[in-house]
């Protein structure tokens, strides 16, 4: 896991969203892919990420980049807490 992080979610097949984390400075190589995740619903994300990674590893991040939706944010502050 990076220290920079950027998560966002995108529709890839017929309708189904997902949210996908990424490591920054991946700059798309191996490695650059942290999770796809089947849901948008902060709650769940927050438990597939927290459940996934050590806390070692989260206290790690120092920059989450999102987009603009309440979800996003509210999933961020929850995996910071």
């Amino acid at each position: 896991m990076g220290e920079e992080k950027a998560i966002d979610k995108t529709g890839l097949i017929e309708g189904e969203v997902y949210t996908i984390v990424i490591n920054k400075k991946g700059n798309g190589k191996k490695g650059a892919l942290a999770a796809i995740i089947k849901e948008t619903k902060s709650s769940i994300i927050t438990k597939a990420i927290t459940d996934m990674v050590l806390f070692s590893n989260l206290v790690k991040i120092k920059e989450m980049k999102l987009d603009l939706s309440n979800s996003m944010d509210m999933t961020v502050h929850q995996i910071a807490k």
